[in-house]
Parts: structure tokens; C-alpha cells; sequence
């Protein structure tokens, strides 16, 4: 298979300020150090949606070289890790998570 990737959706959170602090210093080093497979972490803010206020405050994505190299990351420890910490800084809800075509 081709290339893939995660997209991670956060829910506009509690605190913006905190969840940003958050995920700079703590998810994305985490990130960086847990998943060796990841060929690329892709962070982007959402501005907003034709539809009115979007449901989501923050689109991210976690590029793979191969289904293979994702289910491989998060099938070990250190993808439990990533996916409990997303969770947790998640205050406005849990995120959503697709798996698509890079």
C-alpha cells in the first residue's frame, strides 16, 4: 500500500492558551520520540468553515510511508502513549482520528 496518514481532530478546547503550551512542549516532542515510522507531522489551526464555527480546533497530520509503518508505531508502547496524551490535553472532547491516503 501507499503512503498514508493519521489525521488527529481536536475540539476547541477548555483553555486555548493551555492546550497550546501543551501541545507544543509536551505532545509534539512525545510525538517526535515515540513514532520513528512518521515521515512527517503536519500541525495546522482551523480558521473556520463555510458552514459557520467548525467543530474542530486543530488538524494534524501524521504521515506514514506505509499502513504497515502506522498500525507499527501505534501497536507499541510508546503509540499507547501518544494516544493516552492526546486524550488528555483534549479538553473540549475526545479528538477524532481518520486514517487516509497521503
Amino acid at each position: 500500500m501507499s503512503a498514508v496518514k493519521a489525521v488527529v481532530l481536536y475540539p476547541h478546547p477548555t483553555d486555548k492558551d493551555e492546550f497550546e503550551r501543551r501541545y507544543a512542549e509536551e505532545h509534539v516532542p512525545l510525538c517526535q520520540e515515540n513514532l520513528p515510522g512518521m515521515t512527517q507531522l503536519l500541525v495546522c489551526k482551523v480558521l473556520g468553515s463555510p458552514a459557520g464555527k467548525p467543530a474542530y480546533y486543530k488538524m494534524v497530520e501524521l504521515h506514514y510511508p506505509s499502513m504497515d509503518a502506522l498500525q507499527a508505531d501505534f501497536a507499541g508502547r510508546g503509540g499507547a502513549r501518544v494516544g493516552k496524551h492526546a486524550a488528555e490535553i483534549s479538553t473540549g472532547g475526545a479528538p477524532t482520528i481518520l486514517l487516509t491516503t497521503a
